[in-house]
């Protein structure tokens, strides 16, 4: 099964809500109040984003942090990979892999169109996109 991990997902979350009021800081208990997750899970999160260059962090009074001036036009692979590292559907399509089954392996280089999809696939979407009404997207996606 193919799925992010817990705090990739509360990533999005609180990147939804900051850019929701974009050039406003945030505090770490004010993030966990607007978006219900735990004040520890909150700040957690929000340091990972900052090191990922993702928000800022700003120090002192009416510090907190805010998204970097792109943050909410970050597509989902860039937010996935902020937190997880990079994506890949299968651990041989990674060029650090050292693959056990080598030259025998019948399907060596058949899953890179796969992992290509997937990756065009998150890339295509943002943030933004994340926050619209799903239906209205899918069709715009589609082209319908």
């Amino acid at each position: 099964m193919l799925r992010i991990g817990k705090m990739t997902d509360y990533a999005f979350v609180v990147l939804q809500k900051l850019c929701d009021t974009p050039m406003e800081c945030a505090s770490a208990t004010s993030v966990a109040e607007r978006t219900g997750l735990p004040e520890p899970t909150a700040s957690k999160v929000l340091k990972m984003l900052a090191k990922a260059g993702l928000v800022e962090s700003i120090r002192g009074a009416g510090g907190g942090y805010k998204p970097s001036k792109s943050s909410c036009r970050l597509s989902v692979l860039e937010v996935i990979e902020a937190i997880e590292g990079r994506v890949f559907f299968v651990d041989c399509v990674d060029d650090a892999h050292e693959c056990t089954v080598g030259a025998s392996c019948m399907l060596q280089g058949r899953w890179d169109p796969i992992n290509q999809a997937i990756r065009e696939t998150l890339a295509a979407w943002t943030i933004e996109d994340l926050a619209k009404n799903q239906t209205q997207f899918f069709k715009q996606a589609i082209g319908g």
